[in-house]
Formats: structure tokens, C-alpha cells, sequence
């Protein structure tokens, strides 16, 4: 019960940093993703949901959401989340 409480709060912090995403603050908005305790593959795929409706709801800021997205991508942490002896990668869900 715990796990999912962190999920939730995880899930709400993330809603809460795609929606202030903008030009100016991408960088330092995409470093404080990085930092989340994302453990596990669900959470990863619902992050992963959050940004791509968050991207289409605001489709002039596409290109932004793109370059958090290159962030996520290149971080290690986003890259080494093992699910049943499958990599599972940022770029893959």
C-alpha cells in the first residue's frame, strides 16, 4: 500500500512538472524528474503517458517535451529498469 502511495505522489509531482514545462524552464523542470524515485516499470509507463497527453494537449510546445524527453533518454536511471529479465528502457515503453 505504501508503493502505491509513493506511485501517486510520484505521478502527481510529474503532472504537476509537465504542466509548468516552458521554454525558459525545461532544464531545470527536467532535472527535477530525473531525481524522482521512479523503481519500477509501471511508473515509468505512466510517466511515460503523462508526458506524450501532456505533449498533445499542447501541441506549439511539442519540441520542448521532445528535448525532456532526450534528457530522460540519455539519463542512466531511466535506462536500467529490469522487469522479468527484460531491459526496460525509457526509450522502449
Amino acid at each position: 500500500m505504501e508503493q502505491k502511495n509513493n506511485s501517486d505522489q510520484v505521478l502527481n509531482t510529474v503532472r504537476s512538472i509537465v504542466y509548468h514545462l516552458n521554454d525558459v524552464n525545461w532544464v531545470k523542470i527536467t532535472q527535477k524528474m530525473i531525481v524522482l524515485p521512479i523503481n519500477n516499470v509501471k511508473l515509468l509507463d505512466d510517466i511515460t503517458n503523462i508526458i506524450f497527453d501532456r505533449a498533445l494537449k499542447r501541441q506549439n510546445y511539442t519540441h520542448i517535451y521532445a528535448q525532456m524527453c532526450a534528457c530522460l533518454i540519455n539519463d542512466s536511471k531511466f535506462n536500467n529498469l529490469i522487469a522479468t529479465d527484460t531491459k526496460i528502457t525509457f526509450q522502449k515503453v
